[in-house]
């Protein structure tokens, strides 16, 4: 397994964690610990091997993410805590099929977390990285809380049909596949953003995976990877 070290980060990147304190106490923080080298964030570490989660439970870490009336993506994603890769794969595709992707660049940002995500995982990192401009993109808390919100049925139905079995087919090698398949639909989403309907169709067989993932569920894995193989169809469609 890698690790990364804070000290030998590169100035344009953080570790996701905690909310960040106002700019000039933020300013006077940094050059602190610019000066001892020391590092204010603490990393997410990638265990493939934590308990499983239901979507509902998925969806109370976005309901509860932050402290403040706005939400960065730095704090959705740390709501996962020392969790897999699954939830950090379910948080942002959860976003771009909920009205939260109605605003601009929303699909966009949550496709890079979720390349981010899916590439540190086939590298076998423990610890997550997000650029800063992506970490400190915020939305107002209630935008967040409504969109989580018109998830709520859709997510009791689901969570009665999934469950741990098959788990084989959630751990390595086979979640590298997955992982895989991530990238490609999440790489596709930009140039396809103007086209109606076509990153909520990516992203809802990317939320199939990560729930798969997130649940250990290797049957949801399985009839996941079809479904992303349609997805992947319509895309290349779209967009030739």
């Amino acid at each position: 397994m890698m690790t990364s070290r804070p000290s030998r980060l590169n100035p344009g990147m953080v570790m996701i964690a905690s909310p960040q304190p106002p700019p000039t106490i933020a300013a006077k923080n940094a050059e602190a610990l610019e000066a001892t080298g020391q590092s204010q964030h603490r990393p997410h570490r990638l265990d493939a091997d934590c308990e499983p989660l239901t979507l509902n439970g998925v969806l109370d870490m976005i309901h509860d993410a932050g402290a403040h009336d706005r939400v960065s993506v730095g704090e959705l994603l740390d709501t996962a805590g020392s969790r897999s890769a699954g939830p950090l794969l379910l948080i942002p595709s959860l976003i771009i099929v909920s009205p939260a992707s109605n605003i601009p660049g929303a699909a966009t940002m949550a496709a890079i977390v979720i390349v981010l995500v899916a590439l540190q995982m086939i590298m076998g990192h423990t610890r997550l990285w997000v650029p800063d401009v992506i970490g400190r993109r915020t939305v107002t808390r209630q935008r967040m809380r409504a969109a989580v919100g018109t998830l709520r049925p859709v997510a009791r139905t689901i969570d009665r049909m999934v469950w741990p079995r098959l788990t084989v087919f959630t751990r390595r090698p086979f979640n590298l596949i997955l992982a895989g398949a991530c990238i490609v639909m999440a790489s596709a989403m930009p140039p396809l953003e103007l086209v109606p309907m076509s990153s909520t169709i990516l992203a809802s067989a990317i939320a199939l995976m990560a729930l798969a993932l997130t649940a250990h569920d290797g049957l949801l894995a399985l009839l996941s990877l079809a479904v992303a193989s349609g997805a992947v169809v319509l895309g290349l469609n779209l967009l030739f």
